[in-house]
């Protein structure tokens, strides 16, 4: 089954939670970034990918459920289905 849902969002100055900072990451947190969004990152791993200047915080260690607090919008790209799931369900 497949669907098509646009969805056209202002991030200017949007607090973003981007979960994980892996090479997907990494592609994520450019694009939330280049749309204007606040970007906060928490990844236990910081790929090389990840262009730091692009974030406005950067947490290297475990997610934990208070990153969530202040932000509109939460990505997870942690590559690990539980901890994506735990993620969601805070959110």
């Amino acid at each position: 089954m497949t669907f098509d849902y646009p969805v056209v969002l202002d991030l200017t100055d949007v607090p973003v939670l981007v979960v994980g900072a892996g090479p997907i990451g990494a592609r994520k947190v450019a694009g939330l970034a280049a749309a204007g969004a606040r970007v906060r990152v928490v990844a236990a791993t910081v790929s090389d990918a990840l262009d730091r200047a692009t974030v406005a915080e950067l947490l290297e260690r475990p997610y934990r459920v208070e990153d969530l607090d202040g932000v509109r919008l939460v990505v997870t790209a942690t590559g690990d289905a539980a901890v994506d799931a735990g993620v969601a369900a805070d959110a």
